[in-house]
């Protein structure tokens, strides 16, 4: 079965993703995360590079990326659905492919997958494939939840919740130097009220609707 058969209803089903203009309240969420980051990888100094996201969703993020200066950005996310409704409300930046169907080598400068190598049939290969997408000095940024069980579980279709180390080990493994890993823990639903108050908790929480993820950054 092709990934995007296998994704297919995916933000529907799994999410309640109305396809309206709703969902774009996402990137009320993800806009700590892209404070952090920025802290932490000089985004400016992209803004005229080459940026592809990996499992760009609705696009949320993609919205952040372009409201901040992205200018080449490039999406590919496995729900056709998905893909639609971002390429009808953003542009046609967007792309119906999976991870391993994107051709081209040294194509791009910053590479983003948010919680997306979880995913993964094989991570060791997707992180190979990322690698090679990469220009030299190239940036991969990503995120993946910590593996507490609730994360296990939490999604059918998750397949390897990594340990920290573990991610590091799998980029070190696949050629990338200066990996990094930090924590990234953050109250539940508080970014409904406001998207400053959801405030980058720096360690990993296991209690109930508390999301904890590892942001991963990686050097080519």
């Amino acid at each position: 079965m092709r990934t995007q058969e296998r994704y297919k209803d995916y933000f529907k089903d799994h999410y309640g993703a109305t396809f309206s203009k709703a969902d774009f309240k996402q990137a009320d969420f993800l806009f700590s995360q892209f404070k952090f980051i920025n802290k932490v990888v000089n985004l400016d100094s992209y803004k005229n590079k080459e940026v592809l996201e990996v499992g760009s969703a609705l696009g949320a993020f993609a919205q952040i990326l372009m409201d901040f200066g992205i200018k080449n950005y490039h999406g590919i996310e496995v729900d056709k659905d998905a893909v639609n409704f971002a390429n009808k409300n953003l542009g046609n930046y967007f792309e119906n492919l999976a991870l391993e169907e994107i051709g081209g080598k040294n194509s791009y400068d910053l590479i983003f997958a948010l919680e997306v190598l979880e995913h993964l049939n094989d991570p060791s290969k997707g992180i190979k494939i990322i690698y090679k997408l990469l220009k030299k000095g190239g940036i991969f940024i990503g995120t993946s939840p910590y593996p507490f069980q609730k994360n296990v579980l939490g999604d059918p279709t998750h397949r390897y919740c990594l340990h920290p180390k573990n991610w590091e080990k799998l980029f070190a493994e696949n050629r990338f130097s200066k990996i990094k890993t930090y924590p990234m823990s953050f109250f539940p639903f508080i970014w409904r009220i406001n998207k400053k108050l959801n405030i980058r908790i720096p360690f990993y929480i296991p209690m109930k609707y508390f999301i904890s993820t590892t942001l991963i950054i990686g050097e080519k």
